[in-house]
């Protein structure tokens, strides 16, 4: 039988819920907190927002190192265009 007021499956014949409910009396018992009543969805929905988060931060530093290696392509292609060498002349 259920309880009316957690929802929890009792055992036929009980005449207590867990949560204090007097089946018989009609009285009593309480509702459990949110976290309680709803822990597996609270952990999944924790667990997909680390996921994400942790999914945005590598791809933030996968940008960074990105642009640091294009970065230092161009300064080594200004280096080698735009500076003259020892054994080049230039007339």
């Amino acid at each position: 039988m259920g309880c009316p007021v957690c929802g929890l499956v009792n055992p036929t014949g009980s005449s207590t819920c867990d949560c204090g409910y007097n089946f018989s009396a009609k009285t009593g018992g309480g509702r459990p907190p949110f976290r309680k009543r709803h822990a597996g969805l609270l952990l999944v929905v924790s667990i997909i927002t680390a996921c994400i988060f942790l999914g945005c931060l590598w791809a933030l530093y996968g940008l960074l190192v990105a642009a640091g290696i294009m970065a230092c392509f161009a300064l080594y292609w200004l280096l080698m265009v735009f500076i003259n060498r020892p054994g080049d002349r230039r007339s």
